[in-house]
């Protein structure tokens, strides 16, 4: 039964992972499909309810490539080496449904990054996806090896979800919601000083769209890395924002954000979000269109005409604004609530950061 599916998974052009040999053995998940993790919502409803997952340790070393953790397992010799384990979790399936179970992991995983290993552990043998390693070097290619004392991988410490929305934060959004503070810092500021000395207005205008545009870009990077880590690495962009404009919890947010911006109802904020290039239409059954996928739609298509072609006219300053602030509001809860698991804390933060854009974004 493995083979024909696998048979199968060879004429997919997308390249998906072969199915294990023995879909009978639990699998040991130490990245994103363990419980609690970003993509578990994918395997669950396959768990055997009377087996629950169990945490445990296997002998190998993380490597970070494309972005995601990889597991190297490690020779006989260094295996008893505390530096040398990883933590994850022992997860049975029901075994009327194991084969599904094991085929929705291998949609989501890219064959050439991962491989199917079987690896002994306290509680018995498990099915897991380990490294590619090229075997005339003996290296994971691509791959960094983490060397630091690391050896339980979370969505909640990854750098672009933690810190790179952090930068975002103080870098942009508190210095476009707050007049008072300067947007640009450092040497951009003592351009724009030089540029306005000179009686120039053009470029300054320039360095501020351009900021604007890196920023935009770089929310859309961390969007991206969220998408990848829940819904699968293997997915086409187009797939992704699919998934994403129909999860519960984008739905959500921005019908939260409609009533905190506007409590009249959606149809007065649509005509404002983030402007009126962002389609707003006037009945309900479009509106809930909209909240899912019309808007990440209009949004993503400013990320486009910013990566590919570049915005260069002066009045896209305004354009580029409302949709940072639109989706930095969102991207904020959303990993908040779905990756740190604070859901208190997302909803007073998103009413803290509704009351800052609120008279910012610009009405139709």
């Amino acid at each position: 039964m493995s083979e024909e599916n696998n048979k199968k998974n060879t004429n997919k052009k997308d390249k998906a992972m072969y199915l294990p040999k023995n879909i009978e053995l639990p699998f040991f998940a130490y990245g994103f499909f363990k419980p609690g993790e970003l993509s578990y919502h994918q395997i669950e409803n396959y768990v055997d309810d009377d087996i629950p997952p169990k945490e445990t340790s296997a002998y190998g070393s993380f490597y970070e490539k494309d972005g995601v953790p990889v597991l190297r397992l490690v020779s006989e010799e260094t295996k008893h080496s505390k530096k040398n384990t990883v933590k994850g979790y022992v997860i049975h399936f029901r075994k009327e449904i194991a084969e599904e179970a094991y085929q929705c992991i291998c949609n989501m995983e890219p064959y050439t990054l991962y491989q199917w290993q079987v690896v002994p552990l306290k509680n018995g043998i498990c099915n897991v996806l380990t490294a590619r390693v090229d075997y005339k070097t003996n290296e994971v290619e691509g791959a960094i090896e983490n060397t630091a004392d690391f050896h339980d991988w979370h969505c909640i410490n990854d750098p672009l979800l933690d810190v790179g929305m952090e930068y975002l934060k103080y870098q942009y959004f508190i210095p476009l919601v707050d007049k008072e503070m300067p947007f640009c810092c450092g040497d951009t500021r003592k351009l724009l000083e030089k540029l306005r000395e000179k009686g120039t207005h053009g470029p300054h205008m320039y360095i501020e769209l351009f900021t604007l545009q890196m920023g935009y870009v770089f929310l859309w990077t961390i969007l991206d890395r969220y998408k990848s880590l829940k819904y699968g690495l293997n997915l086409c962009q187009s797939t992704q924002n699919s998934n994403m404009a129909n999860d519960f919890i984008w739905s959500e947010v921005v019908k939260k954000i409609c009533f905190l911006l506007d409590r009249n109802g959606e149809k007065k904020l649509l005509r404002k979000v983030p402007e009126s290039r962002m389609a707003y239409y006037p009945n309900s059954s479009k509106s809930s269109k909209f909240l899912k996928s019309i808007l990440l739609n209009n949004l993503y298509n400013v990320r486009c005409n910013a990566v590919h072609r570049g915005k260069a006219v002066i009045e896209d300053r305004q354009l580029l604004r409302d949709a940072f602030l639109l989706l930095y509001v969102i991207m904020s809860y959303i990993i908040t609530y779905d990756v740190k698991h604070k859901k208190d804390e997302a909803e007073k933060q998103l009413k803290e950061d509704c009351q800052a854009i609120k008279k910012l974004l610009t009405p139709v």
